[in-house]
This record gives C-alpha cells, sequence and structure tokens, in this order.
C-alpha cells in the first residue's frame, strides 16, 4: 500500500506509512488471517490499483499486468472480486485525472480490456482444470439461485461499520465488512 501511495502521490511521507499499517491491520485481514488463501489478492489490490491508475495516466499498466496476473493464478475467485472493484474504480480514477480527453479514456479503456483477457487467458491454465475437476465433486450439478433473497437487513449491514464490532466468522451470514 505504501508503494502505492508513494508512486500514485509522487512523494513519500510518515502519513503514508501510517495509511499503509492502517491497510495492512484493517479489520478484514485481521479477521481472514487465520485462512492464508485470502491474502495474497489483498496484499496484491494497491498494486492493481496502481497499475489502473497507470493506465488512465498513459502509461503502460505494467503493475495491472503483473500484479492481476499473479491475483488470477493464486486465487481466481477473489481476482473476479477485485476486477469488479477495478471496474467500479475506473469512472473515479478517470474523474480524478484533470484535462483527460475522451480518446484518453478510450485508449485507456482499450488497455484495460487488453490486459484482462491477457491474464484471464493465463489464468485460464489453471482454471480450466480446476473447473473440469470440480464438475466431478458432489457440487458439480449445483445451479445458481433463481430468485433473489437476502439473508440480512440493510441495517444490519450499516451496524457492521460501527467501531469495536466482532467479526462473523461462522457465526452468521452477514459480512466482514467493518473498519479498524
Amino acid at each position: 500500500f505504501f508503494l502505492f501511495l508513494s508512486k500514485r502521490y509522487l512523494k513519500e511521507n510518515w502519513m503514508m506509512v501510517a495509511f499503509s499499517l492502517f491497510y495492512g491491520a484493517s479489520s478484514y485481514y485481521l479477521a481472514y488471517s487465520c485462512n492464508i488463501i485470502w491474502n495474497d489478492c489483498y496484499a496484491l489490490f494497491p498494486l492493481v490499483v496502481l497499475g489502473v491508475e497507470e493506465l488512465v495516466r498513459g502509461k503502460s499498466g505494467k503493475w495491472y499486468a503483473i500484479a492481476m496476473g499473479i491475483c488470477a493464478i493464486s486465487n481466481f475467485y477473489l481476482a473476479v472480486i477485485v476486477g469488479f472493484c477495478l471496474i467500479c474504480y475506473l469512472p473515479i480514477a478517470f474523474c480524478a485525472k484533470k484535462g483527460i480527453t475522451f480518446r484518453e479514456i478510450v485508449i485507456a479503456l482499450a488497455r484495460f480490456a487488453a490486459i484482462t483477457v491477457l491474464y484471464v487467458s493465463v489464468a485460464a491454465v489453471i482454471m480450466l482444470p480446476v473447473y473440469l475437476a470440480l464438475q466431478h465433486t458432489p457440487s458439480g450439478n449445483s445451479t445458481f439461485p433463481q430468485e433473489l433473497t437476502s439473508n440480512f437487513s440493510i441495517l444490519e449491514v450499516l451496524e457492521r461499520l460501527l467501531i469495536n464490532m466482532p467479526s462473523v466468522l461462522n457465526k452468521s451470514k452477514l459480512p466482514n465488512i467493518y473498519s479498524s
């Protein structure tokens, strides 16, 4: 996260160190630290966002390609979630860049799409055999839900944002979306 902040703002100071520590010790990370399968994408996420920032600034986006490629290979489930976060972040990144032209936006989106196709293709080497293997498990015949249901109310989700909330691992269907 410190690398992201220092490259994004082109300086280094103690506040960046503090925010990097906040990111590293966030409640999400602490709640899932016992399950190390989730840690790689969490650690790579700032580098992925740095890559998107580079794409928006007209640079190569190598950080995006490398970090997202590693995310997709190491944990394709979370890579999908990271990808959805990036799609939500792209408009914010475009709005934050002053004087960006429509042409620059189209070029950045084309590079983003090309790199996305590239890392998905690389990850397919792992995802395809996993998909085929999962078809031979009891979960292989499961189907997507046909109707939308809610497991909790919006008030319960908002309550999770309060200070000092305990983690909900294996206690309920509520997400761990609280702040340290």
